[in-house]
């Protein structure tokens, strides 16, 4: 009897126990239990007024490209330059020499190979490589060429030599942190020789001129040499044996002095009015005109059937 009695009260005790937790859980009567927030949507945005094209992000700026800390240029020195028409200078190697160290030469391939010294006249210099070089001393600066061609104002090609296929100069200069040096390495043609036995040209160095601390004004290689044209207008009867009349202008403005050349012959110059007059050679398969002054130069080609 005892011990029935007494699990009876173990078992009551646990359900009042239950209960106990069930009512102290439950909500008081009256209040209403929370409901849980919604997570928010993702808005998207209206899309703009048609014909409006919405602001682009702007993208960064991009890093800015440190400058070479050593450029070389070449400029020429005006002495028997005004005798040609066009001196092309095909260059295969740039380089430098370091002091203090036996051996210590650098050499580069040129970003320009070859340039034209007729435009580079007085404190105008064309830039040939640029590119970092170790810090410290340097005393010699050379350029090899390999080829040069030389045409003069009557169009015939002449002959230029180098004293050797490695032109150098002999002049210290430094190298140190982010301080860029601009070296012009100034060349010279000169005549030697005379009309009777023929006048020779030498490309040499010149040492006076050249250096990091030379003034310059920098041609840009798309403008090394722009050949600009002339117009070249005939009025006339333009048949075999007539005399016509040639207008030559620039940017619409006569031009006077101009050298006329018809068939390989050389008739005259301009007059004020930019015009010549002469007479179509009988005998003509074709009627090459061609004009020149200066830098300016312009030309026209007819041809004449049988007919005709």
């Amino acid at each position: 009897m005892g011990m029935k009695r007494t699990g009876k009260i173990a078992i009551t005790l646990v359900m009042v126990l239950l209960l106990v937790l069930t009512i102290g859980c439950a909500p008081s009567p009256g209040e209403i239990p929370p409901t849980p927030t919604p997570a928010p949507e993702a808005v998207t945005p209206p899309p703009p007024p048609e014909g409006i094209t919405p602001p682009s992000t702007p993208e960064p700026a991009p890093s800015p490209i440190p400058e070479a800390n050593f450029r070389l240029l070449i400029s020429d020195d005006v002495n028997a330059i005004g005798d040609f028409q066009s001196l092309m200078v095909t260059i295969s190697s740039v380089g430098v020499h370091k002091a203090g160290e036996v051996g210590a030469w650098l050499e580069f391939p040129p970003a320009t190979d070859e340039l034209d010294l007729v435009p580079l006249q007085e404190e105008n210099a064309q830039e040939i490589w640029s590119g970092d070089l170790p810090d410290g001393q340097y005393t010699m600066v050379f350029v090899y060429v390999s080829a040069i061609e030389g045409i003069l104002n009557n169009g015939d090609p002449t002959t230029v030599k180098l004293p050797s296929d490695k032109l150098h100069i002999n002049t210290n200069f430094d190298i140190a942190g982010d301080s860029p040096v601009s070296f012009v390495f100034d060349l010279s043609v000169v005549a030697a020789g005379s009309e009777q036995s023929g006048i020779k040209y030498i490309l040499k160095p010149v040492v006076s001129q050249s250096g990091p601390n030379q003034e310059f004004t920098e041609v840009s290689p798309e403008r090394e040499r722009e050949r600009e044209r002339l117009r070249l207008e005939l009025e006339g009867d333009i048949a075999l044996g007539e005399t016509v009349t040639l207008l030559v202008t620039f940017e619409g403005e006569p031009i006077v002095g101009a050298e006329v050349v018809v068939n390989g012959e050389e008739i005259g110059t301009t007059g004020d009015d930019g015009t010549i007059n002469f007479t179509i050679p009988e005998d003509a398969d074709e009627l090459k005109i061609e004009v020149k002054l200066g830098e300016l130069e312009g030309e026209l080609e007819i041809e004449f059937s049988e007919a005709e």
